[in-house]
């Protein structure tokens, strides 16, 4: 270095730092509170559809849903509730705006529909939407989302948009209107919303949020809750058109674009019974908490975020997440990698696993076989025993990528870019030899609790293993009748 260059860093805390490194050097202090996530939502109003974004009434709509619940759901969860995995007042609403943007692909289709009837434009920029954003994504993942998205279950009506037939023969697609329109909106936000700041907490606090919430979208003035200082209910003028069923809990239901209404998930759920040729750590029994988490994968991994499922052992987690990543997803557009973490995982490691699955693009670009998108499952992320200073070394190196879009060549020492993949984790709370992980790399997952299974979920999958183990041993039909009793 010479005289005329400085060095900045920018670091969680000053845990491992000297205080003759502290009296050396200048310190900037920024208080999370002080920015906040309002700065955050501004932007990314800007990078939404233009045919929603030239909708005034219906902007203003979701603006007032961001003002209106997301401080005091936050507010409620932190002194009511317990999450799995801490977060941030950040990683909350911007997980919200990944879910919420997903779940609002028909706009996205409307744009493009729209683009595909104008006359082609020359030039290498591609079409553009009305606030200079790319019509379609510049990575690959995002090129083919829709494609896969298309393909996905009917599951939660991800269902196209209606389509009609022009005068010139092109396909054109239409939204709701009106108060359908206005369903829409509302029911996708307070989803996104459910399985975002309300989907980090367990069990029990799942209980207290859905009484919460539902209190909060019916306006009550007495939501059994004090929200303290520094925080003032904005209710909008007006009412949320669609509320939630009765029955059950907020996280029972999914919404129905096609219907424009309400579902419980057992209504998708795949009844069939498990193959009596299959082995016993091969069965997948349907529940409830598999057409959910199911959902939210296919939601994120066709998007192209990163998801993270915590929860405690013995829960799912795994066998959720390598349930669609070998039989939910579209081999032809999506390839996989798995690697499960110990406490003598290192770095490099990690590195040459992920390196051996990919091809060389061009110079010092790298990613899976063109046309795919790499999805890089790692289970128990946290367990990697920390340093003498209290980082781990395989989690950094993923950190890396995420904030670089790489790592370096431990051989040539050059940047290695790596592209068209993503990251999906599931983790164990810390204890037991299970670390406590960053909170710069966490920021960048949707994060899920994955609870213990309730009393009726475990009667089904009982009932259903029970059955298949009774047909395999060809037992009469009288014994198989007992475990249903």
């Amino acid at each position: 270095m010479s005289e005329t260059m400085n060095m900045m860093f920018e670091v969680q805390d000053l845990a491992a730092a000297s205080p003759a490194t502290v009296s050396r050097c200048g310190m900037v202090h920024v208080e999370p509170s002080m920015i906040g996530w309002l700065p955050l939502k501004t932007s990314w109003v800007e990078t939404l559809p233009g045919s929603l974004h030239g909708n005034g009434p219906a902007m203003s709509m979701i603006e007032s849903m961001f003002t209106w619940m997301i401080d005091p759901c936050m507010r409620f969860i932190r002194r009511e509730c317990k999450e799995t995995i801490p977060t941030s007042d950040i990683n909350l609403p911007q997980s919200l705006m990944n879910v919420y943007e997903s779940l609002l692909d028909d706009f996205k289709l409307v744009d493009m529909a729209a683009a595909a009837a104008m006359p082609t434009m020359v030039g290498n920029g591609g079409a553009r939407g009305s606030h200079g954003g790319r019509a379609e994504g510049d990575q690959l993942h995002q090129e083919t989302s829709t494609t896969q998205r298309n393909s996905s279950p009917p599951v939660i009506g991800t269902g196209k948009p209606q389509k009609q037939a022009t005068s010139n023969g092109q396909q054109s697609f239409s939204i709701p209107t009106g108060k359908e329109l206005d369903a829409y909106i509302q029911c996708m936000f307070a989803f996104a919303l459910v399985w975002t700041i309300g989907g980090t907490i367990d069990l029990e606090g799942r209980l207290l949020f859905d009484q919460f919430f539902r209190s909060l979208l019916a306006h009550e003035e007495n939501l059994g809750f004090n929200l303290g200082p520094g925080i003032d209910l904005q209710v909008p003028n007006w009412k949320f058109t669609l509320p939630f069923p009765e029955d059950g809990s907020v996280y029972d239901y999914f919404f129905d674009k096609e219907a424009i209404d309400w579902r419980p998930w057992f209504r998708i759920l795949n009844n069939a019974s498990p193959n009596t040729e299959a082995a016993f750590h091969e069965i997948l029994v349907p529940t409830t908490d598999t057409a959910r988490y199911s959902f939210l994968l296919d939601v994120m991994i066709t998007h192209g975020k990163h998801i993270l499922f915590g929860g405690s052992t013995g829960t799912g987690k795994t066998l959720y997440i390598k349930n669609k990543l070998s039989a939910g997803l579209d081999r032809s557009l999506y390839t996989n990698v798995c690697s499960t973490f110990s406490a003598q995982t290192d770095a490099n490691q990690i590195q040459d696993i992920i390196d051996s699955k990919m091809d060389k693009r061009k110079k010092g670009v790298y990613g899976p076989p063109f046309g795919t998108c790499c999805v890089i499952f790692i289970d128990d992320v946290n367990m990697p025993a920390p340093d003498a200073y209290g980082s781990q070394p395989p989690v950094e190196l993923l950190r890396q990528w995420m904030d670089h879009g790489g790592w370096y060549d431990r051989e040539e020492n050059a940047f290695r870019h790596l592209v068209d993949i993503q990251f999906v984790a599931a983790m164990a709370p810390p204890g037991g030899g299970r670390n406590s992980i960053t909170a710069r790399y966490l920021h960048h997952f949707h994060l899920i609790s994955i609870s213990d299974f309730d009393d009726k979920n475990l009667s089904a999958i009982f009932e259903t293993v029970m059955d298949w183990w009774c047909q395999r041993s060809r037992l009469i039909h009288e014994v198989r009748s007992m475990f249903q009793a």
